[in-house]
């Protein structure tokens, strides 16, 4: 499966391309939770993201937008204890857009595609625990004795619109195929938010205006 997405990923980069690449940098809004057998025992709190995309073309409505987003999860348990989780995130979304319409201001946008993220680190608070109480850092990787496995794999769903020439606001939807829960545990990844960037490139430039020879 990874060999297949990264033959698929480098034919993407190397095809003859409709036109320049741009990059966006991006940031925003973001709420986390998991799904699966603890999706009851939490909510989702806001966080954050930001990061850079890169805006490729492959067609005059068809682009392709690999990117590179550091992301601020958090969520709290629904019990008494409110315990808070935060985990930092480094993620990589590979996703198609089809933009509808023509020109470089006014357009609608949707896509999808799958991300890969590693967890950085993470901790989880326990402010009303007189026993258990502060900040503990959490544990990634494949023992029972860490908190969550580190890597996850999944599917996002974008879509947005490009309101000023270069400038965009993209909602963004996410769910983890990945079981992140140890033992019997089923845990996967949810996370949506908002962003809003800008393209720096052949799409966020305007074009120079053409003379018509002194006539």
């Amino acid at each position: 499966m990874k060999k297949t997405f990264l033959l698929f990923f480098l034919s993407v980069l190397t095809r003859p391309l409709f036109g320049q690449v741009s990059i966006a940098p991006l940031a925003g809004l973001l709420f986390s939770n998991y799904s699966g057998t603890a999706s009851s025992e939490t909510k989702a709190k806001p966080g954050g993201n930001f990061g850079a995309i890169a805006d490729i073309g492959i067609s005059s409505n068809i682009y392709f937008q690999p990117g590179v987003v550091y992301m601020i999860n958090e969520d709290v348990s629904n019990s008494p204890a409110q315990i808070k989780t935060t985990i930092h995130s480094l993620e990589i979304p590979c996703d198609f857009i089809y933009r509808a319409g023509a020109g470089t201001a006014g357009r609608l946008f949707a896509g999808a595609g799958p991300y890969v993220a590693r967890n950085l680190s993470g901790s989880m608070d326990y402010p009303h625990n007189t026993f258990y109480g502060g900040n503990h850092p959490l544990s990634f990787g494949s023992s029972a004795t860490d908190a969550m496995k580190q890597n996850d794999f999944g599917v996002g769903i974008d879509a947005g619109v490009e309101p000023e020439r270069g400038c965009f606001i993209q909602l963004r939807y996410q769910h983890g195929l990945t079981n992140l829960g140890e033992g019997s545990m089923n845990v996967k990844s949810v996370s949506y938010g908002a962003s809003i960037g800008y393209l720096i490139g052949t799409r966020g430039k305007k074009k120079p205006v053409q003379k018509d020879g002194g006539k």
